[in-house]
Formats: structure tokens, sequence, C-alpha cells
């Protein structure tokens, strides 16, 4: 059984579209390269999340908090 996990994050530089490529940096994590498939902003599925947008998506390893 494959197991999909979900992650929410903050936009701090520029926006993120779906399809577009985006890095996850941290002291712990390191970084996880990944691809916005389909984002969640605001309890709904949008094509774009903005700068400062809390948005979730879709993470195939772990990702840690404040990372």
């Amino acid at each position: 059984m494959e197991i999909i996990g979900v992650a929410e994050a903050k936009v701090k530089a520029q926006s993120i579209g779906k399809g577009e490529d985006f890095l996850i940096i941290g002291e712990t994590t390191g970084v996880v390269e990944l691809t916005a498939y389909e984002l969640g902003v605001e309890e709904c599925v949008e094509e774009t999340a903005k700068r400062d947008d809390l948005f979730s998506f879709k993470v195939p390893e772990e990702v840690r908090r404040n990372d």
C-alpha cells in the first residue's frame, strides 16, 4: 500500500502555479523538490498559490514542521 502525505506551507517567494516545480528547504528536512500537481488554498483547489498564501499539497516523503 502506498502512503501519500500532505503538507501545508506558506508561499514566501513568488507564486506557485499548477505543474510548476518548487522546493521545501529546512534544517532537518534538507531539500525536497516537488511538483505542484494540485494546490489547496483556503479549502479550495486552485491553479495558483500567491505570495503569503497558506497552501496544501501532496508530498512523497516526510517534510518536517518549520522547515
